[in-house]
Formats: C-alpha cells, structure tokens, sequence
C-alpha cells in the first residue's frame, strides 16, 4: 500500500522486548568498556556514600568533645571523597557518551546501508520524509537510550546498593524505614509509563507524517509558488503540527504524572523515617549524629531510585524510535541475489524476455505485464511507446533487475539475470532516468560517479557529446562545483547522459532521456547518441515519436504485452494500428498549435 503524509504509518512490528534485547546486544560490543564503567561506578558509589560517615563523625565524636583538629581532618577526607567522586563520574560519563556514539553510528550505518539495498518499490510507495526521520531522529533517539542504559542506569543501581548497604549497616530499623515506600512507587510506576508507550509512539508517527510533508513540500515549491497555494499549504502544515502539539502533550501528560508519584513517594519515605526516627530517638536507640547521616542517606538513596524511574520513563519515551531503526534494519527486498550467483559478461548485447508477467508487490493481483516474449539482437535500437501507464518503464526496469518478474526468465546473451551478481548485471546496463539528479561535488564527480575513469576517457565521451564547448565554458572546467555551475535542466541532462554513457554499458536504457530538453539541446543529444549507441543495445522510452523513427524497432506497448511491434515505416502501414493513430495524433497536435 502505497503511503503518505496524511496517513499514519502502521505500528512497528518491533516488540518492545525485542527491541530493549537488540539495544543491549549492541552494547554487548563494548563489554570491555562497559566493564571498566562499572568499576568506576563502584568506585564512585564507594567514595559518596562514605561522605554522610564523616556527617556522623563529626557531629557525634568531634564536634561532641570539642576537637577542631580532629574536626578539619573528617572535613578534608569528606572533601577529598567528593572530589575524587566527581573526577570518576566525569571519566564515566565521557566513557559512556562514546559508548551510546559508536552505537548510534553503527545503527545508522546499518540502516542505511540496508535502504540502499532495497527495491524502487520501497521507495515508491512512501514519501522520502518518512525513511528520513528513520534515519536521523530515530536513531538520535536511539541515542538516547543506550546513553541512559550505559552512563545511568549501572551506575545508579550499584550506588543504590551501596546506599542500601551503609543504610542497613548503620541502622537495619532506620533502613527498613525508609524501604517502605517502594512497593507503591514501582507498582503506580509502572502503570503509568508501561501506558504511555503508545501515546509516544502516536507522537512519533505525527512527527513523522509532519517531516514528510516538508520534504514533499520543499521538493514542490515551484508549483506551490506557481499556483499560488501558499495558503492552502500553510493551512495543512497548521493542522499536521496541531496533530504533532496533541500528540506531544497527551504523552508529556502521562509522563508528568510519573514525577508526581516519584515526589509524593519520596515525601512519605522521609515523613515514615522522621516518625520512627523520633520514636527510636526517645528511646535512646540512636543518636543526632546518626539521625543526620541517616538523613543524608536518605537523600542519597532516592536520588538513584529517582534517576533509575526517569531512565525506565525515558527508555520507554524512545523505544518506539529504536523499533523504528530496527524495523527499517528488518526491511528486506524482495530482489536479493541469487546464493550462488556468478559475474555475467555481457559481449553482443542481446535481451530475451521469455513469458514474462510482473505485479507489484503491493498490488500483486493486478498484473501490469503479463506473459510477454520478445528478442532483441544485440546493437539493435529498441524505442517502446504507449500510453502512461501501459508498462513501458517497468520493462525496461526489468532489465536493469530494479523489479523481479513475478514470472518468465529475462536472459542478456542468454544469461538469467536473476543468477547474476548486481554488480556484473548493473555494470554491463545502464540506466538514464526521466529526473536526471546531479550530486553535489564537481562536475568531474558527478560524470565518474560509481566509476574509476581517467580524464582521457572523460575528454572522449565528452566530444562524442558535442559537449566540449559546455564545458569550457564553465568556470573551472571539470572542477567546477555542481552548484556554482548554473547550468540549466537541459545542461543538467547533458551531464547525467555523459554520467551514463562513460560507464560504457553494453546495454543503454534511455527512460525520457531528453523529455526535459529544448529543440536545441534535443538535437545536440540525438547527434550524440548516433554514435554513441553504435554498437550497444538501446532500449529507449518517449513519448515524442519524432524522435524514435530511426529506431531499428518500435515496440508499441498496450494490454499488458506487446500489441505492435515493427519500425516506423512498417507500423505506419498498418491501417487502424494503434502507432500510426498515435503518431498521426501527435502530429495533428503539433499542425494545430
């Protein structure tokens, strides 16, 4: 189904525990360093939870018997604990920040190396906005979980445990006093953020929506200038941001209601222990000294408790990003190559379609091509007309292996090109797209794209052009930038043929090659690629008849197959053919304007 803007995308199919296991297998990775953060963190939990000891100390034992010596001594060690403490916790956080980096840098490597192996099917039926969030939001979120895992979470609950310890070693009473509280908070806890999943991954699905409409819109400016849409434009951005604001304050809502649990319980805790502190206090069973400690204790042991509840939230507002980058990671292509697949050698060039039937993946009961047979000799011009729609592009696609047959066998030199590597298939075909895009970088970058090709090779093509003139007159030539060039969409449809035609194919694909083309530039191109298809088979698609009645054959694309198949003289002659109704139509056109 093909997707868009205005409609939410389906859940991930990522589950929640799935998706945490995947997150820590990559930080598996990096045991070694997560070892030496954990020692760290135990190092770091030792030197602060001794600091409340010298609270004890010096209120019980030197303040008590006057002794300002032994007083500035239990001050200097507190000191230097928390020192060394604070010197540890920022070698663990920088530990940790390079830890979630490498991560977040593998996932998104992962990830899009995985887009790029997939299908024009994929990429075609949802907006290009949509695989971007994928990519950067997401995975920063992603980010954001394995930063919370490595540098919060170990380190807190090693010093909670140590809290805990030197709480039950100082006062096992006092202790269990303040434990009590904590069966409510994990329990409120939970229902809480366990609930809110799904209101954050609403709100990941609107972000989404919204940043595919900015794409979308930002790749059609001209007609939305042109047409003077402006304020239908502004008016659909308006109500996907107001989508974006619910969905960020229905989850922030259930969010803030897991911090007012978390301080309602750490109110209770200290209002139980000041009660039973009193009580045992009366009953001379402790001390000020101790009370004191206890009390520093008590802040030092819901400070983790409080980190650990806003990590778990935390976690749990991102995991619908990381299944995301995970799902994306997931997609497979249903054009993979073949286990045994062998490099093919494309020499004469010849293309056999043998009972070829295609559909869509999406839409796998309507076939767009169906039991269609044709040979093509080697070095033979081939131009296929039609109606839009009719099939045209998705043949030529074919060859290229861009989509896979449903059935029948496509040979080139009687190889199946299903049994060959992309590489030796995608190296002996090249394809020219209507929407010719050029890189940024030089012009020298963009016609050896994919291709290490010396400037000998260049200056060859170039000629063969006729486009040594265009580029001399550019500013540094070759070096020239792609976007210091101002060349126009003709210019820009010159260069990506040179781009094509360097790469040497044995097999040209031409997809409205020079639909964006004035009549000048046109010819320029034609001249050119009389040469330059010599000795290669050319398949070309135009709608423009005038400019394929040299082709050696047309094939005259209708009714899932091929309904007319001749060159130009021969298609003419027939009577009521669906060419020469074609042909006569568009001239007719021509003779009224």
């Amino acid at each position: 189904m093909r997707q868009n803007y205005k409609k939410d995308e389906a859940s991930s199919r990522v589950g929640k525990g799935e998706t945490i296991k995947r997150i820590l297998s990559y930080c598996a990775d990096y045991k070694a360093r997560v070892v030496i953060i954990s020692v760290i963190a135990v190092l770091s939990a030792g030197f602060k939870t001794v600091i409340p000891l010298f609270t004890e100390k010096a209120v019980d034992v030197d303040i008590a018997n006057g002794d300002i010596k032994g007083l500035f001594v239990t001050i200097s060690f507190a000191v230097l604990c928390a020192v060394i403490w604070g010197i540890l916790a920022i070698i663990r956080d920088n530990m940790t920040a390079r830890i979630s980096n490498d991560v977040v840098y593998r996932a998104r490597t992962e990830a899009y190396s995985n887009i790029l192996s997939l299908p024009l099917g994929f990429f075609d039926s949802r907006p290009s906005g949509r695989i971007i969030t994928r990519i950067i939001n997401d995975c920063d979120k992603m980010k954001e979980i394995t930063k919370s895992l490595t540098s919060s979470l170990i380190p807190n609950i090693i010093f909670l445990l140590f809290v805990m310890a030197m709480m039950l070693y100082l006062n096992p009473f006092l202790a269990l006093a303040s434990f009590v509280v904590i069966p409510f908070l994990v329990i409120t806890s939970y229902l809480i953020i366990i609930r809110g999943y799904s209101n954050w991954e609403n709100f990941r699905k609107k972000e989404s929506n919204f940043t595919a409409f900015v794409h979308e819109d930002y790749a059609g400016i001209r007609p939305i200038q042109s047409f003077g849409a402006e304020r239908e434009t502004c008016e659909e951005c308006d109500r996907l941001l107001e989508d974006v604001k619910k969905g960020w304050c229905k989850a922030v809502r259930r969010s803030d209601g897991f911090g007012i649990v978390v301080n309602a319980s750490i109110a209770l805790g200290y209002v139980f222990l000041l009660l039973c502190a009193v009580y045992w206090l009366g009953e001379g069973t402790t001390s000020v000294g101790e009370i004191l400690a206890f009390i520093s204790y008590i802040g030092l042991f819901w400070q983790p408790i409080r980190s650990l509840a806003s990590i778990y939230n935390q976690i749990i507002n991102n995991l619908s990003s990381a299944a995301r980058v995970f799902e994306v990671m997931d997609e497979k292509s249903d054009i993979e190559e073949a286990e045994d697949a062998v490099d093919i050698t494309v020499k004469e060039g010849k293309v056999e379609f043998r009972n070829v039937t295609f559909s869509y993946p999406d839409d796998e009961e309507t076939n767009i091509v169906e039991n269609l047979s044709f040979s093509v000799k080697g070095g033979e011009t081939v131009a296929l007309v039609g109606p839009t729609g009719a099939g045209k592009t998705t043949i030529i696609n074919m060859i290229a292996r861009f989509y896979d047959s449903v059935e029948g066998d496509i040979l080139l030199d009687g190889q199946d090109i299903k049994k060959a590597t992309f590489a030796s298939l995608r190296s002996a075909v090249s394809v020219m797209p209507q929407d010719s895009v050029l890189f940024s970088g030089t012009i020298r970058e963009n016609l050896t794209y994919g291709k290490d090709v010396d400037d000998n090779v260049i200056d060859e093509k170039i000629k063969e052009l006729n486009l040594s003139s265009l580029i001399s007159s550019l500013p540094n030539g070759y070096d020239t930038l792609v976007k210091d060039a101002g060349l126009s969409s003709g210019q820009k449809q010159l260069i990506a043929l040179a781009r094509t035609l360097i790469a040497d194919p044995k097999i040209l694909i031409l997809d409205e090659a020079t639909s964006n083309v004035d009549t000048r530039t046109e010819l320029m191109v034609q001249s050119g690629l009389k040469v330059l298809m010599k000795g290669r088979t050319s398949f070309i698609v135009a709608h423009r008849l005038s400019t394929i009645r040299n082709a050696d054959e047309i094939f005259v694309v209708g009714n899932k197959t091929i309904i007319e198949r001749g060159n130009h003289d021969q298609l003419m002659k027939i009577k009521g053919g669906e060419y020469r109704s074609l042909y006569e139509a568009q001239f007719a056109l021509l003779d009224t304007n």
